[in-house]
Order: C-alpha cells, then sequence, then structure tokens
C-alpha cells in the first residue's frame, strides 16, 4: 500500500533527519574558510582570531602577530535542514499518509521556517544582520 510506504518512509527517515539536522543547526560551530580554524562560539569581533604569522619588529625587538583575515561562516547551512521538506510534501500530496504522520510533518516545517525567518529583519543573509 502506499500510503503506508510514505508513511513509514517519512516517520522511519525524512522526519528523523530532518529534526536531527534542526537540532545540528541549534548546536553549530562557526567555521573560517581560510585557515580552516573552528569555533564553538562567535568570537566578539566577528571575525578569526587565528595567528597566521609572527614577526619581530627590526626596530622595537616586538614581536608581531599577523591575524587570519577571513570571516566566519556557519558549519550547517538552510538547505542542509531543510533539504527533505519539499519531497516530504509531496510524497503527502501524492500518495497521501495518516493523520498523524501530517501533523507531525506539518510541525517540523513549521519549526524550520520559524527558525529561517525573522518577523522584524526578514531573512536571515549572514551571521551578524
Amino acid at each position: 500500500d502506499n500510503k503506508e510506504q510514505a508513511s513509514k518512509l517519512i516517520d522511519r527517515h525524512l522526519i528523523r533527519d530532518m529534526r536531527g539536522n534542526l537540532r545540528a543547526y541549534g548546536q553549530q560551530k562557526v567555521r573560517c574558510p581560510k585557515c580552516s580554524a573552528s569555533y564553538r562560539r562567535v568570537p566578539v569581533s566577528g571575525k578569526c582570531r587565528t595567528i597566521m604569522e609572527k614577526k619581530t619588529d627590526p626596530f622595537t625587538g616586538e614581536e608581531i602577530e599577523t591575524l587570519c583575515p577571513g570571516k566566519l561562516i556557519l558549519t550547517v547551512t538552510e538547505g542542509g535542514v531543510s533539504k527533505y521538506d519539499g519531497l516530504m510534501q509531496t510524497l503527502i500530496e501524492k500518495y497521501g499518509c495518516n493523520h498523524y504522520i501530517a501533523g507531525l510533518y506539518s510541525q517540523v516545517s513549521k519549526w524550520v521556517a520559524e527558525t529561517f525567518e525573522s518577523k522584524e529583519l526578514g531573512t536571515q543573509q549572514s551571521l551578524w544582520d
């Protein structure tokens, strides 16, 4: 029965993966694409603070530290979280599913939509918008 198979696929694989990805998004790290340093929390400056090289000033004898010029990016993207949303909607429309699965899908889809949109600022474009 297609309805039962669609329900099992959504419940046992797609919903679980989407919820896990949403959880990972909430606990993610940030990463510098230039030097590959990762941070559990975003530094206050909002920039990578990895020391790339140390030089000694020939006149003063002081050490000068050159920091990485990279900007930080998120390790989990919106597309990675919501990748199965369209597939689940298509399966529900085409084959149907039981009421519990349909309700669970609508709830998880709502959580994902609320996570990635702000009513005041619109959709988040970067870490510091």
